[in-house]
C-alpha cells in the first residue's frame, strides 16, 4: 500500500493542526493510500501511524509521497528553544530530496512564508519549490515572500492559475484552512489514478 508521508512543520502547534488533520483525513479517505505523520508534538486520529522526526530520514526513504502542510517551513526564525534558525526549512527540504531521488512527488500545502535572508537558505527555498509538484501558499504575505525569492508561482485568488499545478490560494478562517488542505490533497491524489492527459485541477476555481 502507497504511504504519504505527512510533514509537520510547525511542531504540534495549534496553527498547523487543523491543516495537518486535515491532510490525514484527505489521504486516509483515499482507498489504497496510507497516512504516515512525522511529528514529534501532534497526535493524529486514532489509527494512523507516527513517526517521530528523527525517524524522517527512514520513513522518506520508503514514502510514495511527501506532504508538507500547515507551519512556516520558510522561516529563518527558530520555531522553538533548541532548534537552529532555518530548521524547519532545511529539513523539509532534506526529506524532499531523498523522495526526489526515488522519483517521489513532494507537495507543499498551505505554508507560510517571511523573508529569507541567509543566501543558504534561499537557495534552499528555491529549490524545495522548483522540484514539488504543488505549491500553495497559505496567504498573499507568503505568497510575495515566495516571490521575492525569484519564485514565479502563477496567481488568482481561489482558483488554479493557467490550469497547472500551482496556486496561491489565502485562507482566514481555521474551517477554510481545513477545506483548503482536504481538497488540494484529495484533487492530487484522484489525479494519480486520472488516466494520462485527463487534467484534475487541484483547487476548485470560484
Amino acid at each position: 500500500m502507497p504511504a504519504a508521508l505527512i510533514l509537520d512543520p510547525f511542531g504540534g502547534h495549534p496553527c498547523g493542526e487543523a491543516a495537518l488533520a486535515s491532510a490525514v483525513d484527505a489521504v486516509g479517505g483515499r482507498p489504497g493510500w496510507q497516512p504516515v505523520v512525522v511529528s514529534d508534538a501532534a497526535r493524529p486520529a486514532d489509527g494512523v501511524r507516527t513517526a517521530s522526526t528523527a525517524a524522517l530520514p527512514v520513513e522518506a526513504a520508503r514514502a510514495d509521497a511527501l506532504l508538507v502542510v500547515g507551519g512556516c517551513p520558510f522561516a529563518e526564525i527558530a520555531a522553538d528553544g533548541g532548534r537552529a534558525p532555518s530548521a524547519l526549512l532545511q529539513r523539509a527540504a532534506g526529506a524532499a530530496r531523498t523522495l526526489w531521488g526515488r522519483r517521489k512527488p513532494v507537495l507543499l500545502v498551505d505554508v507560510a512564508a517571511q523573508p529569507l535572508l541567509d543566501p543558504r537558505a534561499r537557495r534552499t527555498a528555491r529549490a524545495l519549490v522548483a522540484h514539488s509538484e504543488a505549491v500553495v501558499a497559505r496567504d498573499e504575505a507568503s505568497a510575495a515572500a515566495l516571490r521575492d525569492l525569484g519564485i514565479d508561482l502563477p496567481h488568482r485568488v481561489g482558483g488554479v492559475a493557467g490550469g497547472g499545478l500551482r496556486a496561491v490560494v489565502p485562507t482566514a478562517a481555521d474551517t477554510a484552512q481545513r477545506a483548503l488542505v482536504r481538497s488540494v490533497v484529495a484533487r492530487w491524489l484522484a489525479a494519480q489514478a486520472a488516466p494520462a492527459g485527463d487534467v484534475i485541477p487541484l483547487v476548485r476555481a470560484g
